[in-house]
């Protein structure tokens, strides 16, 4: 849109949507794992109850990101719950697989 030509990677993403839960947090919050997590983590939690987990680098020139399969996404979960024990009981409602442009 500002004629400006650069670099696009198209890296895949797969965020993971759980069930609800109770309260991880006072209010909306983004957490990301502690540096000797297994994997990179970040937790994101909705006034709803549901979490948004998403699991893996983010890619930049690779696809880093876990999700491609139903065990990578259980992979994710598993380790959310690790570093936030009360999504124990949630269950995987939705993985959103997809290519994201990224400049």
């Amino acid at each position: 849109m500002a004629g400006l030509d650069g670099p696009m990677y198209h890296t895949f993403g797969a965020p993971v949507r759980t069930s609800p839960t109770s309260p991880l947090f006072r209010g909306p919050c983004v957490m990301h794992e502690p540096s000797h997590h297994e994997i990179p983590l970040a937790i994101r939690k909705f006034r709803d109850g549901t979490v948004i987990l998403h699991g893996g680098a983010d890619g930049r020139m690779h696809d880093e990101s876990l999700g491609k399969t139903d065990k990578e996404a259980e992979r994710v979960l598993a380790s959310a719950v690790v570093i936030a024990p009360a999504l124990a009981d949630v269950e995987i409602e939705e993985t959103r697989r997809a290519r994201r442009p990224i400049p």
